[in-house]
């Protein structure tokens, strides 16, 4: 049971009131107002000093990919349609070392000139060349010569050069053209190579897709705003220049692939044709039979095919050259290139029978097709296992594709998935053309198997109309490709270039003054809360109230010996002090709290003790004792502090005779009246002969004190401090009305301790009387709050202020204000 009390007496000291709060914060206001000032002025400091950063903002259009150069069906990522492969392939672009490192030295970015910003105008022109290490140049005004009007010096202080105002300098590092240095004195000027800078200006560097539209937004932040415009739109403009340098250079590729290619075929078709002719007017016109026509025909058909999935394989090839001479120019990205070659699909056994299968029903298609119109059988039959097949292969790259690139960043799959794409691609005209060539050698075999002159007159057939096709073939691509490179277009187009930013977008003003105010309330809250919780002493009556289940009797001004006992009665009519009046009311209205809170009827037997020694406990007895004499009541004050008696300094009264004689060797002596009506008073004794443990435990001291209880209508009893002896618990085990005296400035841990230690003997904790209290706090203080060491206190319903009447409070308290 006293446990459980215990823990409800804790679990309610863990609550705090509205008003406490407020009082709280009222209490603290000067604090908290010094903190969120403090704070407020941090924020305009750092706003003051923080450099402004300034963010400048371009846009992009990505179109859709219609010149690419693949078209089979194969190859379906390659459509008209734009694709968030191309959205992501650009954003991985403008992030790529190539694309930074030209941007860079394009923009002069890796070098920083010292000259303060209001004065750059002064450089009118300046080119470096990016160095392999860092470098610092200083350019310092000079009058002493003449023919100089400054000098560069290096970092370890050796001459670079002179220069005039307005002419070029020039010097293995940079070329700086100025027209001044007024009003400066000089500036230094460092170097940094590329590949440092590059990763501060990607930081910088800003890409996102807007709305998930074929739209790209990118933007720079910079301290300068004209440097924050110009790499915005440098980053721009070079992706648009090298999404353009690639379209051409592959068209380029085609076109010298396809002029060697024509070339080759019209020397042949010229020899094939002469030869023919040569052979006609030799042996005459030989008409050829229709099955040799037929082979003929089929024969021009797979030339034909042949040479257009030779392009085809060129075209992949090129396309896949190109993509690895990016991947390969950044670092970052050179291990995909390696991930690229897809042992996936090398090695893939089903990919592998699938290419087959294309194949052979691409050749047998054709054999069809040259000897049966589209709307045949058999034609139809062979056309859908094509497309079967081509399905099925589509399907396989897909699932192929997708377990090759698990597992890679979203932003970098598109690069890897366009690499698997061309392996795939080469690998399936390859193997078309591995069919077709099989195919042709043949039926090259079976023409050779015809007679002499059926085979001179089908070879010659056959030669100059395959070459002739073919001649077609070529000469049609070869005009594409001239067209194609001649009017290749970037799929990326500028929408919106950036302009100079006006405004900073940090630090931003308004929320860092917000910030620093709302940190100045958070420091300020942390501060009290920690100053609440690790405080020595209760900031409330209240909270006292509620942590030790007793009410606050009374709040007594300074009371202690101070190594003086005498004259200490200050509720005397006959003392001279200037706070006579004012201790006068407080003990009475303690004595109107603590009758109305102790049951005086069945007990009459007061025990006072205190936590601490020197805490006043002593005169706060002494003086009970003369008020509550003063209303009428028969008083005895017993002095049983046999470890430190000093109650007879108190009323001038020797102690030669008391307690101690009358327990010990029963004594009749010892009980003396005092100079107060109604108030007798037991001394000590002389405690020198035996010890307080001895006193304590004999039997004759509770007999004694009941004889005299009945005597009196109440008995005071002065113990010793509770967490330095045993006395005052030991008599509480007798005497249930315990008072407990408290200085302002005790911890609130040994006033619970002290009420625990006293509760588990069952004593009754009457009130609590705290001493030692400002009279700031108790005479005219609105707060109800007592001030312990550093001004806070009690204001409990003590103050008394002219012309102002005391106000009724509850049972057991005194008003809350006077």
């Amino acid at each position: 049971m006293e446990e459980h009390l215990i823990r409800s007496i804790e679990s309610e000291d863990d609550g705090i009131t509205l008003k406490e709060l407020l009082k709280t914060v009222l209490r603290y206001r000067l604090l908290i107002g010094m903190i969120v000032f403090l704070a407020f002025v941090s924020g305009c400091v750092y706003l003051y000093f923080t450099e402004p950063i300034y963010e400048a903002t371009g846009e992009i259009l990505i179109a859709s990919s219609s010149s690419s150069l693949l078209t089979d069906k194969i190859s379906a990522q390659y459509s008209e349609s734009v694709s968030p492969t191309s959205i992501n392939d650009a954003i991985v672009r403008l992030r790529s070392s190539s694309i930074a490192d030209s941007v860079i030295v394009k923009n002069a970015a890796f070098a920083t000139i010292g000259i303060p910003r209001e004065y750059f105008n002064k450089v009118q022109y300046f080119l470096a060349v990016p160095p392999q290490e860092n470098k610092l140049f200083s350019i310092v005004a000079t009058k002493q010569s003449p023919e100089a009007d400054y000098l560069v010096i290096s970092e370890s202080g050796a001459l670079i050069g002179k220069g005039k105002y307005n002419q070029r300098f020039t010097s293995p590092h940079f070329t700086i053209i100025l027209s001044d240095l007024n009003p400066v004195t000089g500036f230094d000027i460092m170097l940094e190579p590329v590949k440092q800078m590059r990763g501060r200006v990607l930081g910088s560097l800003k890409i996102s897709n807007i709305r998930e539209s074929n739209a790209i937004r990118v933007s720079y932040s910079s301290s300068d705003p004209a440097l924050s415009k110009k790499l915005v739109n440098s980053f721009m403009s070079e992706l648009s220049l090298q999404d353009l340098q690639n379209k051409r250079a592959k068209a380029t590729g085609m076109k010298v692939f396809l002029e060697n290619q024509y070339k080759n075929i019209v020397l042949l078709l010229e020899d094939t044709e002469n030869q023919y002719l040569a052979e006609k007017k030799n042996s005459g016109i030989i008409a050829l039979d229709q099955q040799t026509s037929q082979y003929i025909d089929l024969l021009r058909y797979l030339q034909e095919k042949r040479i257009d999935y030779e392009i085809r394989l060129a075209e992949a090839t090129v396309s896949k050259e190109k993509a690895m001479t990016v991947l390969n120019g950044d670092p970052e990205l050179q291990e995909l290139s390696k991930f690229a070659s897809s042992p996936f699909i090398q090695g893939n056994d089903i990919i592998r029978e699938l290419y087959s299968r294309v194949a052979t029903f691409q050749v047998e298609n054709a054999k069809l097709t040259s000897q049966y119109n589209k709307s045949h059988p058999l034609v139809q039959q062979s056309a859908s296992q094509l497309e079967e097949a081509r399905k099925q292969l589509d399907k396989a790259i897909t699932s192929t594709v997708d377990n090759a690139t698990k597992g890679i960043d979203p932003l970098l799959r598109p690069v890897v998935e366009s690499q698997l794409v061309n392996h795939i691609n080469i690998n399936v005209y390859q193997q078309l053309l591995s069919h077709i060539k099989t195919e042709i050698v043949n039926l090259n075999r079976t023409l050779d198997k015809l007679p002499k002159s059926e085979v001179d007159k089908s070879r010659f057939e056959r030669n100059i109309g395959v070459n002739r096709q073919i001649h077609d073939l070529l000469l049609t691509r070869l005009e594409e490709a001239r067209i194609m490179e001649a009017g290749t277009i970037s799929d990326i187009t500028i929408i919106n270039w950036a302009d100079t930013p006006l405004h900073p977008v940090a630090p931003q003003m308004s929320r860092i003054l917000l910030l620093s105010i709302f940190a100045g309330l958070f420091l300020s809250g942390g501060l009290i809360l920690g100053i609440e919780h690790f405080k020595p002493s209760f900031n409330s009556t209240e909270r006292m109230e509620r942590a030790l289940s007793s009410p606050v009797l009374a709040l007594i001004p300074h009371l202690s010996n101070n190594g003086s006992m005498e004259r200490k009665i200050l509720v005397d009519p006959d003392h001279k002090s200037d706070d006579k009046f004012e201790t006068f009311e407080l003990f009475n209205a303690l004595i109107i709290n603590l009758l109305s809170v102790s049951d005086l009827n069945s007990q009459k037997t007061i025990v006072v003790t205190s936590t601490h020694a020197q805490e006043g406990k002593s005169l706060v007895s002494a003086n009970l004792a003369v008020a509550l004499a003063r209303t009428g009541k028969r008083v005895l004050l017993i002095d049983c502090d046999l470890r430190n008696p000093v109650q007879h300094n108190v009323f001038g009264i020797p102690n030669d005779c008391g307690l101690v004689e009358i327990i010990k060797h029963n004594s009749p002596k010892g009980l003396t009246k005092t100079q107060y009506p109604n108030l007798i008073f037991l001394p000590a004794g002389n405690t020198g002969e035996v010890s307080a443990p001895e006193i304590l435990h004999d039997t004759n001291l509770i007999e004694t004190v009941r004889k005299l209880e009945s005597r009196f209508d109440l008995v005071i009893i002065d113990t010793p401090p509770v967490l330095l002896y045993t006395d005052a618990v030991a008599l509480s085990n007798y005497f249930k009305n315990v008072v407990l005296v408290v200085k302002s400035t005790t911890g609130e841990n040994a006033v619970m301790r002290s009420q625990k230690i006293l509760t588990k003997v069952g004593a009754r904790l009457v009130g609590v009387i705290v001493n030692d209290v400002k009279k700031s706090a108790l005479f005219g203080s609105l707060y109800d709050e007592y001030e312990y060491g550093q001004g806070y206190g009690y204001g409990y319903g003590y103050g008394y202020a002219a012309h102002e009447k005391a106000k009724p409070g509850k049972k057991g308290r005194i008003s809350k204000r006077a």
